[in-house]
């Protein structure tokens, strides 16, 4: 996520707040974070054409 925010500034990227990586006797893991308002990808996603999702791809390497 921060190499996202720090080359694009077209994506809305999320402030982490806080964040637990491991299950404990509180609970399993989770990750608090800024809302962002916006498409989600697994929606938005689906109306790129096969070549702007190569496009894509490639640039996020």
């Amino acid at each position: 996520m921060n190499f996202i925010a720090q080359t694009s500034s077209a994506i809305l990227v999320p402030q982490v707040y806080h964040y637990k990586e491991h299950v404990d006797s509180q609970g399993p893991p989770f990750i608090a974070m800024q809302y962002v308002k916006g498409e989600p990808l697994s929606v938005a996603w689906r109306k790129y054409s096969e070549g702007q999702k190569e496009k894509i791809g490639l640039k996020a390497r």
